[in-house]
């Protein structure tokens, strides 16, 4: 899912996709009538708590992109990975005479390299190509579960560091609310202020070497490397953007100890990252400091933050998200996760499952949807729906119980029968009494968005 979102608004992520990328599911008339294709559509749309000023500065980025154009505006993008028409006769030839699995190979071997893509831009059958320059008004800042931070971020030669220390030096007068020629006049005697300090530096240096100077004139001479008169010497100045290079981030104790960051634990230094990425795409939307080179809309994609982050710091960390989202530092936040101290934290109405049913279809579910006219269903799910709770998202099936003794007894029972619920994805839910209503809507079929899964419900013999 996240590959997709790169292959149309990550520009450094290939376009050109592989023959695993394909979905094998097809039958063989099928592959035989219709060279194979990949197709990804991606739509936008205005959200519910968007701002007015927000979405007019959003529809001249999408202008050519929309397919709807009420104020509920819709706009479309469509990635296609396909074999030219121009092939497609010899290749239906070719086709009709193999087994399924033959016809995977030939194309392999004998199409592959012929394959191309498009991006299209609002309805397909207008047959539209996007411009590159509206794709790059997107800031696509993608995080993996598997990382090297410390490759990433801890030193002032970094082009992610650097680019943030340029953008924050002087911050508060790039913030200022003066006229712009009044903020050049100030950051160019905050630059001239530096140039002075740094000019003893350079003289420093400059004597200090006087003497070995002529030495190594003397070697230039002598290999010849000086001619026509021509002779090598030493000048230079040091700008800000040098002095970055020896920076690199530390941590201080409160008894003024100091560290490098790379002492850190690696669950510690991703947050550390996360903050610096983070900032990055506030300098990347400052139209302030780039102008018309600033991005319009940001994208942060997160693999599996529990990869690194203890249950608390996961907590944190998503709620530190989503005031981002509040503040429009961050326009749109994805991410995948399989803890159940994720979901826990997060609204019903933010969460998206994601299953393969017995057909090898990835289907999505919305469990906010299926409450729909039923608010007091939805508000009792969201207040209960703890670490422990939230594995029914998760589980294959699901055995909803009274109470905490049933939870105790029935995998105890389930072992007696040699029959194991952790082998079988079972989870055993404790909903603390016989409140099965509120729970059970999430996998009600005839509920829009319900989550396909087998769920039985336990009751005792209590009045």
């Amino acid at each position: 899912l996240l590959k997709t979102l790169a292959i149309i608004f990550d520009s450094g992520t290939s376009k050109k996709l592989e023959m695993d990328d394909f979905c094998k599911y097809i039958d063989r008339q099928e592959i035989i009538d219709t060279p194979p294709k990949i197709s990804i559509e991606i739509t936008i749309t205005k959200s519910n708590n968007e701002k007015e000023d927000v979405t007019n500065e959003d529809l001249s980025v999408i202008a050519n992109w929309l397919t709807k154009l009420e104020d509920n505006y819709e706009a479309k993008l469509t990635y296609e990975f396909f074999l030219p028409e121009k092939f497609h006769d010899a290749y239906k030839e070719r086709a009709k005479e193999l087994e399924l699995n033959q016809i995977w190979k030939v194309i392999k071997q004998e199409y592959l390299r012929f394959y191309t893509y498009k991006i299209w831009a609002g309805e397909l059958e207008n047959f539209q190509l996007v411009d590159s320059e509206s794709l790059q008004k997107f800031d696509f800042q993608f995080l993996d579960a598997i990382r090297d931070v410390e490759r990433d971020m801890f030193s002032g030669k970094n082009t992610l560091l650097k680019d943030i220390l340029d953008f924050f030096l002087d911050y508060d007068i790039k913030t200022s609310n003066d006229h712009t020629d009044v903020k050049k006049a100030k950051l160019k005697a905050e630059r001239d202020k530096f140039a002075q300090y740094a000019k003893p530096l350079i003289e420093n240096i400059d004597q200090r070497i006087q003497s070995g100077k002529s030495k190594i004139l003397q070697y230039i001479q002598d290999t010849g490397a000086s001619f026509k008169n021509l002779i090598p010497n030493f000048e230079g100045e040091i700008s800000e953007t040098e002095i970055y290079n020896v920076l690199r981030l530390i941590v201080e104790h409160e008894t003024g100890e100091k560290i490098p960051v790379t002492h850190n634990g690696l669950g510690y230094n991703n947050l550390i990252f996360m903050s610096l990425l983070l900032a990055k795409m506030q300098v990347n939307t400052s139209q302030q400091y780039l102008d018309n080179n600033a991005k319009v809309y940001s994208l942060l994609l997160v693999e599996e933050p529990e990869a690194h982050l203890h249950p608390s710091m996961q907590y944190k960390f998503l709620k530190f998200l989503s005031n981002n989202i509040q503040d429009n530092q961050v326009r749109q936040i994805f991410i995948t996760s399989h803890s159940t101290h994720i979901t826990s934290a997060t609204s019903l109405d933010n969460i998206i499952c994601l299953y393969t049913d017995s057909n090898n279809q990835t289907i999505a579910g919305y469990p906010a949807k299926t409450f729909e006219g039923n608010d007091s269903s939805k508000k009792y799910v969201e207040r209960f729906l703890d670490a422990v709770k939230s594995d029914m998202l998760f589980a294959e099936r699901i055995l909803l119980v009274e109470g905490i003794a049933e939870q105790l007894l029935i995998p105890a029972f389930a072992q007696y029968l040699d029959k194991s619920l952790e082998d079988h994805h079972v989870s055993v839910i404790n909903v603390g009494g016989r409140y099965f209503k509120h729970f059970l809507q999430i996998f009600d079929k005839t509920k829009n968005g319900h989550l396909p899964k087998t769920v039985v419900c336990i009751t005792d013999t209590d009045p």
